[in-house]
């Protein structure tokens, strides 16, 4: 008579090979997916899935592999104990594969933590990977979650005239509520947030613009006309427009100005050296500033590293290397 019960045995073999392979293909994606930040961004996408998909897969699937081993293990309990046990032996089976498998297991578990070699390369790969999808400055948001604003308060921690970015948006078949958000209003036409602050980024900083009539079948965007005068304007934009440095005298930064600028753009990655070159900073005098504060800080230490160090924020080390220095555009 055919037996038509269920293998178990065989069916946990299936089940764990199958957890397996889809967990392995959606951890090797999240190893070479862009930061949060970047994805959300750029609305990045694999196989059609966000980086939020992926991450939702990789957490059901390594829990259906920890319930497919632990029954893999139940189906198979004889066999396995048999592995370290044997009948003519009264101790301990396979001692020497028992001690290697432990210290092996043990030392990538510690490697991880201590980024011991070659583990510490495999950690700066991922890094690097992560990196490789900003192929252009705009692929950093200029906040932290900056798609997840309305539309209002993204144009005024940008100081963009809103009715400004409204012709502009409107002007490329784009219409939306300011209490939207900047995810919403690109998923609604088909485009990323990137590209929608790309639209409107020339209206960055001041609300003195002007907006001409592209050519048929071409993209409208902003083009800067001159700055405003603060004094020359409402009580109400004044506040929104950044303090003109006085003419002839440069601006420099303050700790506001710090937070304004930097916060949320990412810097906590970025190493001495990055930040030094992408501020015009003299690399020699930013090893100074930091020593003067008691700050160790390398070429290669990236500013969440010497916050770490510091006991410090990330962007407590950015102001030692900021306050004062002139603010370039």
């Amino acid at each position: 008579m055919t037996n038509t019960g269920l293998h178990k045995k065989g069916f946990a073999s299936l089940l764990t090979t199958f957890s397996f392979t889809v967990m392995s293909i959606s951890g090797v994606l999240l190893f070479i997916v862009p930061q949060g930040r970047i994805a959300e961004w750029t609305d990045w996408r694999m196989l059609g899935l966000t980086k939020h998909d992926w991450g939702n897969i990789h957490i059901t699937t390594s829990l259906m592999f920890l319930l497919a081993g632990a029954y893999h293990i139940w189906c198979n309990w004889r066999t396995l104990v048999n592995y370290f046990t044997s009948k003519r032996e009264s101790g301990l089976f396979l001692k020497k594969e028992l001690a290697f498998s432990a210290v092996l297991t043990l030392f990538f578990v510690f490697g991880a933590v201590y980024q011991v070699p070659p583990l510490n390369s495999v950690l700066a790969l991922n890094s690097a990977a992560k990196d490789m999808w900003i192929v252009d400055k705009d692929h950093e948001p200029p906040m932290g979650h900056a798609e997840l604003l309305t539309m209002k308060s993204f144009a005024k921690k940008l100081y963009i005239d809103l009715d400004q970015a409204t012709v502009v948006l409107n002007m490329n078949g784009i219409r939306f509520q300011e209490t939207e958000s900047l995810a919403l209003i690109a998923k609604n036409h088909g485009m990323t947030p990137v590209r929608l602050y790309q639209l409107i980024k020339p209206l960055e900083g001041s609300v003195a613009v002007t907006v001409a009539a592209a050519p048929a079948g071409e993209i409208m965007t902003a083009s800067l006309q001159i700055p405003v005068v603060a004094a020359a304007m409402p009580v109400s934009l004044k506040q929104a427009v950044p303090t003109q440095a006085a003419p002839g005298k440069q601006q420099v930064y303050t700790e506001e100005l710090v937070d304004e600028y930097f916060e949320g753009r990412g810097m906590g990655r970025k190493t001495l050296a990055m930040i030094s070159e992408e501020n015009g900073l003299d690399l020699a005098l930013a090893k100074k500033k930091l020593a003067a504060r008691k700050v160790d800080m390398k070429d290669t230490d990236t500013l969440k590293e010497a916050a770490t160090k510091a006991g410090s924020a990330p962007m407590e080390i950015m102001k030692i290397l900021m306050v004062g220095e002139p603010v370039r555009k």
